[in-house]
């Protein structure tokens, strides 16, 4: 049987179909899909690093259409990719341990980048460093989440008492 070029969306079925069926042999794999066995172990094996993907235009543009008509502010839309980084890290448990360890630092960093972006946000008028700072020296263990409630709480105070 001459074996056909495998594009990424085969491959991906390959890898799925497996990852589905682990007790199924690579040669019924081969003669189910009408390829040869090296080309089923490259797809299973990228599957299971998870570098297989398919590319859609289609499906970037509908994205970017409900960002548009959704107008997300840039923190929301960044938050919202982050749950969904880490909702995709802990649907996929076959990836390998140094790709795992890999993507979650990434997405402590983005999470950092966010936190910083939050700041700047809530503090605007206000050199945010230092404000962070005066708070971190009464308040050693405070995180940014801790420091934006704490800013909230005196903005309100402050808007209290002037109203009086």
């Amino acid at each position: 049987m001459p074996a056909v070029t495998l594009t990424k969306g085969r491959r991906k079925l390959i890898a799925d179909y497996k990852s589905k069926n682990p007790d199924i042999s690579v040669a019924s794999i081969s003669s189910k899909f009408g390829a040869t066995p090296s080309q089923v172990n490259y797809a299973i094996n990228m599957g299971k690093r998870g570098r297989i993907t398919k590319k859609s235009t289609k499906k970037v543009r509908n994205i970017e259409a409900n960002l548009l008509k959704n107008k997300k502010g840039v923190n929301e839309i960044f938050a919202d990719q982050i749950h969904y980084s880490i909702a995709q890290l802990a649907a996929h448990k076959n990836y390998e341990p140094i790709d795992r360890i890999n993507m979650l630092e990434k997405i402590a960093r983005a999470q950092k980048i966010q936190n910083e972006y939050e700041m700047q946000v809530h503090l605007k008028g206000i050199d945010w460093k230092i404000y962070c700072e005066t708070v971190r020296r009464f308040k050693p263990d405070a995180n940014e989440k801790e420091i934006i409630k704490i800013f909230n709480e005196l903005k309100e105070l402050c808007r209290i008492n002037s109203v009086d």
